[in-house]
Parts: C-alpha cells; structure tokens; sequence
C-alpha cells in the first residue's frame, strides 16, 4: 500500500489464514514512520449451526445456573414468542439434556446490540472460580423485519477441572411483532 498523507485515509482489504485452531488472537502491526501501531484481532474455530437453539424473549425456560443447576430463568424481554423482534432483548439457548445454556454470542451486525453480557459464576461447583458468560441480545427496535442476523455463540460445557467450549453459528430473520401482524 502506497504511503497515506497526512490528514487523509485510504481503505484496503487484508486477508489472511489462521492455520492454528487454538489461536485465540492475531496482532498485526501497521507501520507508520518508525511507529507501530498494533491491531489485535479476535479469531474464532470453524463452528457448525447450533442443533434446536431457541430463542428467549421473556420467556420461562429451565436454565443451567452455576454449572449444573438447573433453575426457572426468564431470560431476555419481549413477547414471549420465540422470536426476534425489533425493540426485543433475547438469549440464545442450546439444549442440554433437559435443560438449556445460554450462550455468550458475536456478531458484527449493526442490528445487534452485544453490550449486556452476564457471567454466571461456577465456583461452588469446580471451585477454581470458572464463569460461564452469556449474551442478552438487544435487536435495534429500527431494524427491518426479514433481516437475517447472523451470529457466533460460545457455550460452556461443564467438565472439571478443565471446562468443554463449544461454538456454534446462530441465524434467524427479525420477525414482525405480534402487534404488527394483528394490524
């Protein structure tokens, strides 16, 4: 890339390989002058799409709290129809026997406010001082009904004393509200 003047900016693409599936983080370095200014990068293990997720929106479901108990949580606001809505805050939920975990989720999508996150503390079950983290979701009360939000989720699978991390892919379309539809 050619030399940027000062006071302006240019865009680019960069691609690059990751041929190491433990790696967690990958710095780059932009040289300017004799500086180096460091850009760290979060990367991520190929995942599959979550089998049965649910999604919870004001609703009642049995969730794993504290690694193995299994407690009456209302996770997320919204109308209680399983489905995202605009102006909803949801859980992503994975099954777990016959219970649910919630999942800590990424995404990019400017749908998707990622800013609430909850860590569910396990250090009366391993006592090591583990947490598992999840994500309430807020979907952006503008965005438009039919848009695919598209995410990453991360679940904490008990297994002392080293806990099970598994990823999978998440995707639903915002959905009209019930309200909007009876009109």
């Amino acid at each position: 890339m050619p030399a940027v003047p000062v006071g302006k900016s240019v865009e680019t693409s960069v691609g690059f390989t990751i041929d190491d599936p433990a790696r967690e983080i990958v710095k780059l370095f932009a040289i300017v002058g004799h500086e180096q200014l460091p850009l760290e990068i979060p990367s991520f293990p190929d995942a599959l799409p979550a089998p049965n997720s649910r999604i919870a929106d004001g609703k009642e479901f049995a969730v794993f709290h504290e690694g193995i108990k299994r407690v009456p949580l209302m996770l997320g606001q919204g109308n209680s129809d399983g489905q995202a809505n605009a102006g909803e805050k949801i859980a992503v939920l994975v099954p777990d026997g016959d219970a649910w975990r919630a999942a800590e989720l990424f995404t990019n999508d400017e749908c998707v406010d990622l800013r609430e996150r909850v860590s569910d503390a396990w250090s009366d079950y391993d006592h090591v001082g583990a947490s598992a983290k999840y994500s309430l979701a807020m979907i952006q009360p503008a965005c438009p009904v039919g848009h695919v939000v598209r995410m990453l989720g991360r679940v904490q699978w008990p297994h002392p004393p080293d806990h099970h991390v598994e990823y999978f892919t998440v995707e639903f379309p915002v959905a009209a509200s019930r309200s909007a539809t009876a009109k």
